[in-house]
């Protein structure tokens, strides 16, 4: 099993310009938001989930969700959605997030995270077992028997 634990940098800020300020975002702010990245989504290949190139994407996506949510924080924003106001004696209606999950909620929160969660979707269309014997990932059991 192969671990992508180490950012191409170079690769990265090609493929999202966004990010491709060096003084904005240094190569260390970088690194240390992959590895957290990293905290999110296994780093290591999968036999039967993310691995290659596939994964590569989805630990790019999730520095870049990061780096989005990092910066609204650092503006002073937030990423809730806002259904109401009063001025006079100030009064702020909250609504609740329209996910199913938290996970889906705050990965809804910025345009990379909802490509990340496409992936995530695409890539467990088929459902992703754990450990266990090979019953767990097919109709039948071991020897063609139900």
């Amino acid at each position: 099993m192969a671990s992508h634990s180490v950012l191409n940098i170079a690769n990265f800020r090609a493929a999202f310009p966004a990010f491709s300020n060096a003084t904005t975002y240094p190569d260390a702010l970088l690194n240390l938001q992959y590895a957290n990245a990293g905290t999110y989504i296994s780093q290591n290949d999968s036999y039967d989930g993310l691995s290659g190139a596939s994964l590569d994407f989805a630990l790019q996506l999730l520095l870049c969700h990061l780096l989005f949510s990092y910066s609204l924080i650092a503006n002073g924003q937030t990423n809730v959605i806002i259904s109401g106001s009063t001025v006079a004696d100030v009064s702020v209606s909250l609504e609740p997030p329209p996910s199913k999950t938290s996970w889906q909620w705050w990965l809804s929160s910025s345009p990379y995270g909802l490509q990340l969660l496409a992936l995530l979707k695409v890539q467990s269309a088929g459902g992703w077992a754990i450990g266990g014997l090979p019953e767990s990932q097919a109709f039948r059991k071991v020897g063609g028997i139900f």
